[in-house]
């Protein structure tokens, strides 16, 4: 089996190289809600979200992670190797706050940098939609999915009782540009 980092040795510079119409799209549930992003891969100068009937066409290319002071006093632990999830490999983690135990994340750090641009536009987007980069946890507070995001992207983010983020689909190259992104009715 391939490692990881080879895998993202090739997968990054092919998704550089990649046609103009190449790009990423992630298909995941957010407390069982639809959230689709897509977007022209690593080096993405905005990210389309479409979510609750909604599309949000947000920039993301300059430079900025869209990371807020809410995510201080979160300590994510790499425990052991988990399940395949929309067909890749994860790492299980643990979020704590405060010793405490808040949060699970199946996370893969290879996908992290290649899958970037969604937890800057979730990040950015939580300004105005909370619900989008934040997941509210019994006795701990509000967890911004950028905390998640320290361990790889996340693959799945669970309150220990069921899963408040999942993704079940993602594929590379998904057709972008010439307006396949969507609308642009919230900038």
């Amino acid at each position: 089996m391939p490692r990881p980092a080879a895998l993202l040795a090739v997968l990054l510079p092919l998704l550089a190289a990649a046609p103009a119409g190449a790009g990423v799209r992630l298909v995941a549930e957010r407390d069982g809600r639809r959230l689709e992003a897509v977007f022209a891969g690593p080096a993405a100068r905005e990210v389309t979200i479409r979510y609750e009937g909604r599309t949000f066409v947000v920039p993301v290319g300059d430079g900025e992670s869209g990371s807020t002071a809410d995510e201080d006093g979160w300590q994510v632990e790499s425990w052991h190797r988990g399940p395949r999830v929309a067909g890749w490999t994860s790492r299980y983690h643990v979020v704590r706050r405060d010793g405490r135990i808040c949060a699970e994340v199946l996370a893969s750090r290879w996908l992290g940098r290649a899958l970037a641009p969604v937890l800057v536009a979730l990040a950015r987007l939580g300004a105005r939609r909370p619900d989008l980069a934040v997941i509210a946890l019994d006795g701990c507070g509000r967890l911004p999915l950028a905390v998640a995001g320290r361990a790889g992207f996340p693959l799945m983010v669970s309150d220990g009782r069921r899963a408040r983020f999942v993704v079940r689909e993602l594929r590379f190259g998904w057709p972008v540009g010439d307006g396949a992104t969507g609308v642009r009715e919230e900038r």
